[in-house]
């Protein structure tokens, strides 16, 4: 009978824990090398499964081969146990069980690969806890476990349905982890804990880089790269995380938005990374026409990028590296590409992409690419390494050399072109239309290089189209305010992307019906639902920027609905 009053003692204790003085945040180690706290994810995922977009994503072919993965029939019948046991359907059974807020916790375990987890989760009400909790009983019945081990309440508020699983109730707040001491050290806490954290609806996430580093849970950084490309867009990213010290991840959301942040601290660039990180800061940036469909600004110490090219690249691309070293040396007149080309730039370039007119050729090619410019920022300096005219005419060499290998394999050539436009000298090439051509042109028909140099950059793009539709941008915003780009960026504007993209449905299709080895109907249906999911965003901007104390990577993307 004392036995049974003491019980009751303690479950009664642990129920009139209030909201208020038992924050989830407390029930996590805070020792733990990696923990995430959600708190409105019910909101947030009902918003979400209300939206237009996932009416779309629930009608996609992909959606319906997933959903016949074993490991998602589990789930949907763990999700229809407890609606079952909730008497509630099974969306909403998800959302109650997700709660006003979820936390989670991971810590290495000595001698065992798997990690020690706990996972709390506040529920509407208490008696809706205790519900959830025999939801987890039911579902640890089906686990393969220790029978022996299961146990009820024993005084401390714990229950186990097989001895692998530990659960328990406090308050409105519904404890589960899979190591008993971890559990019972996070009763304590709430039981002694303060005040909630008024946190703002939102997921975050904290990780202690070095405790990670030390379990044998964080993967380095690469040490060399099979192409220059991926070098330049994560080589220092990479780094800061290796050095950093913890990590943090915050992701928000509004009605129209979602907002992702990642901070490494403290960011400490190396001798490794100045290349990657110059202290010069990169000048306002070119203003885009308002049809541009995404552009990539990145501030780099190219220079110093190439000098440590060998370093950086896998030895394998060696060959590769002393053919473009001799190319260039031919494009530009005998001189070293390292030391007296690079240097006459600055350190930020931009690649714009945007639609191309096609009005010149009458009808547009039969499938329709974008142009895509580079534009690279002179240096006053740097006007002295090289002159307008070896630019230009380094272009038309290349142009010469590509006709002349292209007339070897029996191709047509393009043909030459020099002109002035808007003040500037500008060197084109393009094929030409057979005589009495009918019907669309080929793919060929999209290439039309072009370079021009202004005293303050140089452009180099696909489509002398694309080109000139940046220069006139340039001339007409000499009123404007400048303002500092991130160090880094990639901006879509997601309206022009699918304009472009409805444009070349027919090709879209053709493609998948080859990869996928679908029938035109089944390619057509897939397609048409992936340019309707796109349609409801507006653009998505990344951006990364390093400042004292930390290096921050943000995600935005906004919708042209509610999510």
């Amino acid at each position: 009978m004392g036995s049974f009053f003491a019980v009751s003692s303690v479950v009664v204790a642990l129920s009139t824990l209030s909201t208020e003085s038992a924050p989830l945040s407390a029930a996590l180690p805070p020792d733990a090398p990696l923990t995430a706290a959600w708190t409105d994810a019910a909101g947030m995922l009902d918003a979400f499964l209300e939206s237009a977009s996932w009416a779309t994503i629930e009608r996609s072919p992909a959606y319906a081969e997933r959903m016949k993965r074993k490991d998602m029939r589990d789930l949907q019948g763990a999700i229809k146990i407890v609606a079952g046991l909730l008497k509630a359907s099974p969306r909403d059974a998800f959302a109650q069980a997700l709660g006003r807020e979820v936390a989670v916790a991971a810590l290495p375990r000595e001698g065992k690969d798997e990690p020690a987890l706990i996972l709390a989760t506040r529920a509407p009400s208490a008696e809706l806890a205790e519900t959830l909790a025999q939801a987890v009983e039911t579902l640890a019945a089906f686990t393969p476990g220790d029978v022996d081990a299961q146990e009820d309440d024993d005084g401390d508020g714990i229950r186990s349905a097989n001895g692998r699983e530990f659960h328990a109730v406090v308050g409105d707040a519904l404890l589960v982890a899979n190591d008993r001491a971890l559990l019972v050290g996070a009763i304590e806490r709430m039981r002694s804990a303060g005040a909630p954290d008024a946190a703002p609806a939102g997921l975050r996430v904290r990780a202690d880089v070095g405790a990670l580093r030390t379990a044998g849970l964080w993967k380095p950084s690469p040490t060399s790269y099979d192409n220059a490309v991926g070098a330049l867009l994560a080589h220092g990213i990479g780094k800061t995380l290796d050095g950093a010290a913890s990590l943090a991840l915050d992701v928000t959301h509004t009605q129209r938005a979602v907002q992702l942040r990642v901070r490494a601290s403290p960011f400490e660039p190396s001798d490794e990374t100045t290349w990657f990180f110059p202290t010069t800061a990169a000048d306002a940036p070119l203003v885009l026409p308002t049809d541009t469909i995404a552009q990539l600004t990145l501030t780099r110490d190219f220079t110093q990028f190439y000098a440590l090219r060998e370093a950086l690249l896998d030895p394998t691309l060696k060959g590769n590296i002393v053919e473009f070293d001799s190319i260039m040396g031919v494009l530009f007149a005998g001189r070293s590409f390292g030391d007296e080309v690079l240097p006459a730039f600055g350190h930020d370039a931009m690649l714009i992409v945007g639609p191309q007119d096609f009005s010149a050729l009458g009808t547009p090619p039969e499938v329709r690419y974008p142009g895509f410019t580079l534009a690279l920022r002179r240096t006053e300096d740097g006007k002295s390494l090289l002159k307008a005219n070896d630019l230009l005419t380094a272009f038309q060499t290349t142009l010469g050399v590509v006709n002349a290998d292209r007339g070897q394999k029996g191709l047509e050539s393009m043909l030459q072109n020099t002109e002035r436009v808007h003040g500037v000298d500008v060197v084109s090439a393009r094929f030409m239309l057979d005589e009495g051509a009918t019907g669309a042109p080929d793919v060929r028909f999209n290439a039309e290089p072009a370079l021009a140099v202004t005293p303050s950059h140089v452009f180099v793009s696909s489509a002398r189209s694309h080109l000139l539709a940046l220069l006139a941008a340039q001339r007409d915003a000499e009123a404007r305010t400048p303002t500092p780009p991130p160090h880094s960026r990639f901006h879509v504007d997601v309206p022009h992307l699918v304009t472009l993209l409805a444009a070349n449905e027919d090709s879209l299709v053709a493609n998948r019906m080859v990869e996928h080895a679908e029938d035109k109907s089944t390619a057509q249906a897939a397609v048409r639902l992936f340019l309707e999911l796109l349609r409801g965003l507006d653009d998505v901007d990344l951006a990364l920027e390093p400042a004292q104390g930390g290096l921050t990577l943000s995600l935005d993307v906004r919708t042209l609905g509610a999510l």
